[in-house]
């Protein structure tokens, strides 16, 4: 019952990015605000940081992959996109 794929409505964002912040450490705020989203209720700590990648549009995407108990778990992963 974890939801597959979050977005904002057209015109709005999920998150306000403080400018001072890593877009890592804004998605980390954004995984641990809503922990309960994703049964958890550490999610940030869950979801280790693997890449970042940009596509054609200019967009940033990165990935993580979540560990329990520094163990990862197979096919659990977290995208968070920036603009």
């Amino acid at each position: 019952n974890s939801p597959s794929f979050i977005r904002a409505p057209a015109g709005e964002v999920l998150a306000a990015g403080n400018s001072s912040l890593s877009q890592d450490a804004i998605a980390q705020q954004f995984f641990n605000a809503n922990a309960g989203l994703f049964q958890s209720n550490t999610a940030g700590n869950e979801f280790s940081y693997q890449k970042e990648s940009k596509d054609a549009l200019g967009m940033t995407h990165l990935s993580y992959l979540q560990k329990y108990n520094g163990v990862e778990v197979f096919g659990a992963q977290m995208k968070a996109h920036f603009n």
